[in-house]
């Protein structure tokens, strides 16, 4: 069974700034990934009812 969440979010206006972020956060490890949630969202809460 796969779980999936949303524990990551950002506003970015520019279709070009989008694709290079997701671009870097794809080049990114698993362990720089995990920094970045445990930063921004440690409690990994699901992000996606809040959109």
């Amino acid at each position: 069974m796969a779980m999936l969440l949303l524990v990551e979010d950002a506003i970015i206006r520019s279709h070009s700034h989008i694709i290079v972020r997701e671009k870097q956060l794809k080049a990114g490890s698993r362990v720089d990934k995990v920094r970045l949630i445990n930063r921004m969202n440690p409690s990994w809460k699901d992000l996606s009812a809040e959109l």
